[in-house]
């Protein structure tokens, strides 16, 4: 059983959003050191009618993941990776409906830009990301996001940025894939009484125990969101400020 269906302290709530489509909500007094709350929307491929979209406007600072959901019509949405706060321009590769939106800095191939998510309609991949592999500009796939730090390969553990980055406690995102062809996003509230948030080290255990082979972390703190049609955003992190390139 998971960590979302089996603990008999916590409060879980489940809503069938469409066929092959599962939205999880659980709050639990005491996981990872803390209390938390945790979001996360399973995705069966090989029941769900679904398609991957990258949304990304460059330079923008007003749209929220919400907005560029309602915008695209899209059953579900979390954000992306990582930007300028002050230019709102992406700082890794992001390539939406086959066109390359933006580059990775190149310092941040060392870092986060360590591993991408890739999609062309509902065939996805998580793999890992360089400035070797970007040359190559995601091959034949429509949709790529780089982000990081990559957490799982293949069900093995990823060597991840030794920073404060990695191992201090924040609210936090996540997109994971699982050998049985489902795709998760997770998301951990944090800075709340109820909700503290989790390392790195403590979001990758949990993406396993969900089942995970492979687990890509995505840009967190403020920007966790996770939003839902008809529910709209279903996360509570502290004030979701910033503006996103979306998943």
């Amino acid at each position: 059983s998971t960590l979302l269906a089996s603990s008999a302290a916590s409060d879980v709530y489940k809503r069938q959003i469409q066929t092959g489509i599962i939205s999880k909500t659980a709050q639990v007094p005491l996981l990872f050191d803390y209390p938390q709350t945790i979001s996360m929307l399973e995705i069966d491929l090989n029941k769900a009618d679904v398609s991957f979209l990258v949304s990304y406007e460059a330079g923008s600072l007003k749209k929220t993941t919400s907005d560029r959901a309602l915008a695209a019509n899209a059953l579900a949405a979390v954000n992306g990776t990582y930007f300028n706060t002050s230019t709102g321009i992406s700082r890794h590769f992001l390539k939406c409906n086959g066109t390359v939106m933006a580059a990775t800095q190149t310092n941040e191939f060392s870092t986060r830009a360590t591993g991408a998510f890739c999609a062309t309609g509902d065939v996805v991949e998580i793999k890992k990301w360089s400035s070797t592999e970007e040359a190559t500009q995601g091959g034949n796939y429509q949709q790529v996001v780089v982000s990081g730090p990559l957490m799982l390969d293949d069900g093995r553990d990823v060597a991840m940025w030794s920073n404060t980055f990695t191992t201090d406690t924040h609210p936090r995102t996540c997109v994971a894939t699982t050998d049985d062809n489902k795709v998760l996003l997770i998301v951990f509230d944090g800075r709340l009484d109820g909700a503290k948030g989790v390392n790195l080290y403590d979001l990758r255990t949990f993406a396993r125990q969900m089942g995970a082979t492979d687990a890509l972390n995505l840009d967190g703190g403020g920007s966790s969101t996770l939003y839902i049609q008809g529910y709209g955003v279903i996360t509570v992190s502290y004030t979701h400020l910033r503006a996103h390139e979306t998943l």
